[in-house]
């Protein structure tokens, strides 16, 4: 009697890896392998192979589940972790920080558990195979493919259900990794010096002339450096400061150097680190918080915390010395944040000791939630935003008071309507747009376009629920590809922005572009957007954008378990599709007649179809324009 052939299954968890599996003597054709991202996918696929896609073991559910145990973990770490205020009441600040960096760790691990496990259920392997040695230690706030972290969790996977597992990886010489670590730490304290020395240049620089008629922007960045300049054309005697960026610091910072800023900061940041050692010590040892699936995963969120977190944190706490210095020396009216930094938090809790009025612009979208799971993740995506300690909260659309509704704000809704996204885009350039990009594949008057535009977020950086994995990104565009084959007339444009997971070369490879499926990477969004007459998304600030200019949406992607916003719900392919501003499809099989549909009725947010887009947007009589409220706090 034959003896039945064993059967391994392949964890790769990047295209290194898949590089180094692919070389001679390493694969086994008889493996099954299971790529990590569409990136593995790709370089496997065109050396011959057919691997799964994790995607396939990470659906609706594991999100919610991921969810659940992450708001458990949250609350945990709000209840365990201790934060030094420096004196300066901006410890909510670090809190802030430290949770929003520490949840993608525990996000990425449990993501990491969730597809080996679900694997193993499905394929029923005899034993596992993965890179699992840790690399040269990378100074990063995410855990990086150098940590290993599918591989060393797979190895814990195979231990629980009784299989064998073999390790892919080289184990890097020591000298090699003492002397990389050694260069890390060298550049970094270099880096640090320079840009301590380029902070007291600028501060030297932007301390005349302060006062109420000074306006700090935290960041040039999503349009803000184009507000600051509209502001000083409407109010010429109105100066404009863009601060500078914050020193970061990811190493190790002897504690003298703080005693520099002040001469009690030493005693704070020696009580921070007491705390830190002793938090990472309850983390490694609690092992019902800190595992999923019956698999501890704390010792690899400790690790990284420990290597680059809890050192971020204590600078971020040095650089609130010198951040308090730069508000006092300028003094100004007030200080304009759109979220997209760190310390935005520290600086608006800064400006109310000062009696300083701080604004937050969000570069973010936010809704009302519909479930728990929707309310667990905006919650703490809008925590830095709208949601943070601001005494003004910039309200662009009324979406966002349906935020603020469930989510009460400290600070004074102003409407102001956009100000850094959802700007007019000049619609009767669309025409000409068109034409050049897609040439004769345009037709005026007949062809219709369609723009797909999302914002995935990669297994490092793991957003639940409300955002959309790689692969589910790239799915949803296949099947929109696929259903606008059979539109006529009409053209797919997506709009992509290369990730670490998805390249340019993967996306081509993945999605069947033709000469009515096009690729767009280098023209600017809002040009493409003025030649729409369809977006389709599943979250992003470019829902708000289209709404805005009175471009219908259709809300489609992650398996259909999300509507961003409000939408007409088309669920009966053989019913007419009615008019509306923002449609929701949730499976491949009602894309077609809700293209169809849609398209036929030609809504152009002009006539009849102005009063669709009304409920997105602020008449012009009740928008506070951003100058107006400058004219406020500087009186």
């Amino acid at each position: 009697m034959m003896e039945k052939k064993k059967m391994e299954t392949v964890f790769l968890a990047t295209a290194s890896e898949a590089s180094q599996f692919l070389a001679p003597g390493e694969s086994d054709a008889g493996s099954s392998i299971i790529a990590m991202s569409p990136s593995v996918k790709v370089l496997l696929e065109k050396n011959g192979l057919k691997p799964g896609s994790s995607g396939c073991y990470f659906d609706t559910g594991s999100h919610k589940k991921l969810l659940e145990k992450s708001d458990e973990i949250v609350r945990w770490i709000k209840e365990n972790a201790r934060f030094e205020d420096m004196g300066l009441g901006t410890a909510e600040g670090y809190e802030s920080s430290f949770i929003y960096w520490t949840r993608f760790s525990v996000h990425h691990c449990m993501w990491a558990i969730e597809v080996v496990s679900r694997a193993v259920e499905d394929l029923k392997p005899d034993s596992l195979a993965a890179f699992g040695i840790p690399e040269v230690p990378v100074p990063s706030l995410y855990l990086e493919k150098e940590d290993k972290v599918a591989g060393r969790l797979a190895e814990r996977v195979a231990s629980k259900n009784g299989l064998t597992f073999r390790e892919l990886s080289r184990k890097p010489r020591r000298f090699t990794r003492q002397v990389l670590s050694c260069s890390i730490y060298i550049n970094s304290a270099v880096r640090f010096l320079l840009e301590t020395f380029r902070f007291y240049a600028w501060l030297l620089k932007n301390s005349y002339g302060k006062g109420k008629k000074t306006a700090v922007f935290t960041t040039s960045s999503y349009q803000m450096d184009k507000t600051a300049q509209e502001m000083v054309k409407e109010r010429p005697g109105l100066r404009c400061v863009m601060l500078i960026y914050p020193i970061d610091t990811l190493f190790y910072i002897p504690g003298p150097l703080f005693f520099l800023d002040s001469p009690t900061a030493g005693m704070y940041i020696k009580r921070q680190r007491e705390h830190f050692a002793a938090l990472a010590e309850k983390i490694e040892s609690d092992k019902g918080i800190f595992s999923y699936r019956g698999i501890f995963f704390g010792d690899i969120v400790a690790q990284r915390l420990r290597m680059s977190v809890f050192n971020y944190i204590t600078g971020l706490q040095m650089w609130t010395l010198k951040l308090n210095t730069a508000i006092r020396t300028i003094n100004p009216g007030i200080v304009v944040s759109n979220g997209n930094r760190d310390d935005d938090i520290i600086t608006a809790k800064l400006c109310s000791g000062m009696g300083i009025e701080s604004l937050i612009i969000s570069h973010g979208s936010h809704v009302k939630p519909g479930n728990f799971y929707e309310r667990t993740e905006w919650s703490e995506l809008g925590a830095k935003l709208i949601g943070g300690p601001f005494s003004l909260v910039a309200m662009q659309s009324p979406l966002a008071e349906g935020y603020l509704g469930e989510f009460p704000p400290r600070g004074r809704p102003v409407k102001t309507g956009p100000l850094i996204w959802g700007k007019p885009v000049d619609r009767s350039s669309g025409e000409s747009f068109a034409a050049q990009v897609l040439g004769d594949k345009y037709v005026k008057g007949k062809t219709r376009i369609i723009v797909h535009a999302g914002t995935p977020k990669p297994s490092k950086s793991l957003r639940l629920y409300v955002y959309e994995t790689p692969e589910e990104y790239i799915n949803a565009i296949r099947e929109l590809a696929d259903a606008v084959e059979r539109v006529s007339d009409a053209v797919l444009i997506v709009k992509f922005r290369p990730s670490p997971e998805i390249s340019i070369e993967d996306i081509k490879a993945s999605v069947p572009f033709s000469k009515k499926v096009i690729l767009s990477v280098g023209e600017p969004f809002l040009k493409v957007l003025a030649m729409a007459d369809l977006l389709v998304s599943f979250s992003s600030t470019t829902i708000e954008e289209a709404v805005q200019n009175g471009v219908p949406v259709l809300l489609y992607g992650g398996q259909g378990r999300y509507s961003h916003i409000p939408a007409y719900e088309v669920e009966d392919s053989s019913a007419p599709v009615e008019r509306s501003a923002a449609y929701h499809v949730r499976g491949p099989g009602g894309l077609l007649p809700a293209l169809d549909g849609i398209l036929r009725l030609g809504i152009d947010g002009q006539g009849r179809d102005k009063g669709l887009f009304d409920k997105f947007i602020y008449p012009e009589g009740e928008r506070i324009p951003l100058e107006k409220i400058i004219d406020e706090v500087s009186r």
